[in-house]
């Protein structure tokens, strides 16, 4: 009898385990609206775009650039949502020294700038952005 009840917690036991390790664990990590902007802020910090205001810049005086692959090797290291940010962050930064005029035309050609170097997103709405 002592072994039958032996065998019988032994085999419940098991079962137990079994039925234990047949469920798994699932974490979903949500990121939200703060935790974007703070890592947009961080690439957008470690990203100069320089390259991005010499072309507008130069694009604004219709001269022909070479910064556009450089503007856009720096964008494709940031997050696509951070790359319109990180235009809009920069122009700001440089409105001091553009007449009215100026900034209307250098965000004109920001809008498109993700475009022109094949990724996304397809126009900035600066209208629209928070940093």
């Amino acid at each position: 009898m002592a072994k039958l009840a032996s065998a019988a917690a032994l085999l419940a036991a098991l079962l137990f385990i079994a039925h234990a390790s047949a469920f798994t664990t699932t974490f979903t990590t949500v990121i939200t609206d703060d935790e974007r902007r703070e890592s947009c802020r961080e690439q957008i910090m470690r990203q100069s775009l320089g390259p991005c205001m010499r072309y507008m810049r130069e694009q604004m005086s219709d001269r022909r650039s070479p910064n556009l692959e450089q503007c856009c090797e720096q964008m494709r290291d940031m997050d696509e949502n951070c790359r319109c940010r990180g235009l809009h962050h920069k122009m700001m930064e440089q409105s001091e020294q553009l007449s009215g005029e100026e900034m209307r035309r250098m965000m004109e050609k920001a809008e498109h700038l993700p475009s022109k170097c094949n990724m996304g997103p397809q126009s900035c709405d600066f209208g629209r952005i928070t940093l």
